[in-house]
């Protein structure tokens, strides 16, 4: 008897490992820096749950829920990553999130007068303040472009 109920156990703490414990709604989000943020994590059964997070974290919960809320005003974190979590840590889950900003300023510069026909020309585009602008470049600084345009006479 020891024995079904020791399988029956690691049957059901299997059960729950591998299935998915925690679902986040949305699961995405993308945020304009200074702009709210919100997003629900739920589990088929009561759980304690918390929101681990640098805005907007909430300790564990005094009761088994099925879900909770979390919620920023204003996100001014650019590396946040709210990760819904439930008691001892048995299951987590990490909310997708992506801060934005617009660029501050946006010019372009080229060759100044008139172009000829089959010549080669340069023109760069300064995109000042922007994020995310490429991976690995940090947030909110200056990205600058170079495109090439080449005209050419067609008959």
């Amino acid at each position: 008897m020891e024995i079904v109920i020791l399988v029956s156990l690691l049957s059901l703490y299997c059960d729950f490992t591998d299935a998915e414990c925690l679902v986040i709604s949305p699961a995405r989000l993308v945020v304009k820096y200074g702009d709210p943020a919100s997003s629900n994590c739920s589990s088929d059964t009561p759980v304690q749950m918390g929101w681990e997070a640098t805005q907007g974290g909430t300790d564990l919960t005094d009761k088994e829920v099925k879900f909770l809320h979390w919620r920023v005003d204003s996100v001014t974190d650019w590396n946040i990553k709210p990760t819904c979590y439930t008691e001892g840590g048995q299951c987590q889950k990490q909310l997708d999130i992506t801060v934005y900003k617009l660029p501050d300023s946006v010019s372009m510069t080229g060759p100044s007068g008139p172009m000829v026909e089959g010549k080669e020309y340069e023109f760069k585009c300064l995109i000042q303040k922007v994020a995310p602008a490429c991976s690995g470049q940090a947030a909110g600084s200056a990205m600058v472009a170079v495109f090439l345009l080449q005209l050419i006479h067609w008959l």
